[in-house]
């Protein structure tokens, strides 16, 4: 923790000194902090990288790169904003880092293998071409938010991605091999399927379109709410519910399944007004999951938070002009987030 704070208020104070209204990015390579600016400092941060480096975003907007390298870490300050405003006191929003443009793993020539993590970042657009990637690379992703979903030549993409996602909400066209905690998942666009997955304390909404073969299969669901009306069966082959809650208009959605206490209903309106997806309190106390606690993002052991967990700039307080020495005099205070 100590170093973590080092490497921070390093970062930071270089970011200060003259370049305190940029979009900021470090890259760090075995300890030795490179430092980029504008809207530009991701793309270049990542070309300059090596597998396992890490690239650490101030808030702000930057261009979306292309992944090539393996192993890299990208830690923005945000997932929060316009998009999911959690708290009614603006001085406690978490400032976003959004990822503007196509974020695509790999590029014609250079074809990516490997694993990207990625924490408290808006991402524009996930873009993924099955000419680009091998077999089986994986996105890990916490506390990130995925506005958009785009895949290129062929409806079977995202069956060679695998994702992890914790704290994470976003929308996708189809989802395969995947463990998500406490997310938020909207499926639609193409086939919009969940195959091979695990939730946990999730809520997912399929696609409604009569036209969209949209079904859960293979998979296990604890504690979560998932939404469904027409097109084709909510749940396939291999499917285990536990403490699940359906809602949407089948009249008998969990035939064929595995279901451990379950429910379903037709009423969609189970959230407080305002929040993201906040149970209203009738709701939370009807339909509990396997530890007790209410089913859908706010159970279990990871309630659903968009602020980012570690040391982070709690305060700073700069001096409106250098010392005589050529100084900039600076106060900053770091926390890590509750």
């Amino acid at each position: 923790m100590k170093k973590n704070i080092l490497l921070l208020l390093a970062i930071f104070l270089a970011s200060v000194a003259s370049y305190a209204q940029q979009a900021t990015a470090t890259l760090n390579h075995n300890d030795i902090i490179t430092t980029f600016y504008g809207i530009g400092a991701l793309v270049e941060a990542h070309n300059s990288a090596a597998p396992g480096d890490v690239i650490t975003l101030s808030s702000g907007q930057f261009t979306a790169p292309t992944i090539t390298k393996d192993n890299l870490t990208i830690i923005g300050a945000g997932m929060d904003g316009d998009a999911i405003r959690m708290e009614p006191d603006s001085s406690k929003w978490v400032l976003p880092t959004i990822l503007v443009g196509d974020f695509k793993l790999g590029v014609s020539g250079n074809v990516f293998y490997g694993s990207i993590t990625l924490k408290n970042l808006v991402i524009n657009t996930l873009y993924l071409h099955q000419s680009y990637f091998g077999n089986n690379p994986s996105i890990i992703a916490e506390r990130c938010f995925f506005k958009s979903y785009l895949v290129s030549t062929g409806y079977g993409v995202s069956a060679r991605v695998s994702y992890t996602l914790y704290n994470c909400s976003g929308f996708f066209g189809e989802v395969k091999r995947i463990n998500a905690v406490n997310s938020y998942i909207s499926l639609g666009r193409y086939t919009a399927n969940c195959q091979d997955g695990i939730y946990t304390n999730c809520i997912v909404k399929l696609d409604s379109r009569t036209d969209v073969s949209c079904y859960i299969s293979n998979s296990t669901l604890s504690n979560c709410i998932v939404f469904k009306g027409g097109g084709a069966k909510t749940f396939s082959n291999g499917v285990l519910c536990q403490n699940t809650l359906y809602i949407g208009d089948e009249t008998d959605a969990f035939s064929g399944v595995t279901a451990v206490n379950c429910w379903s209903a037709t009423d969609s309106n189970i959230f407080k007004e305002g929040t993201y997806y906040e149970l209203i309190e009738e709701i939370a106390q009807k339909y509990l999951g396997t530890d007790g606690t209410e089913i859908g993002i706010y159970g279990g052991a990871h309630s659903f938070s968009p602020t980012p967990i570690g040391p982070r700039i709690t305060r700073c307080d700069v001096a409106p002009k250098t010392t005589p020495d050529g100084k900039l005099s600076v106060h900053i205070e770091v926390g890590t987030a509750q």
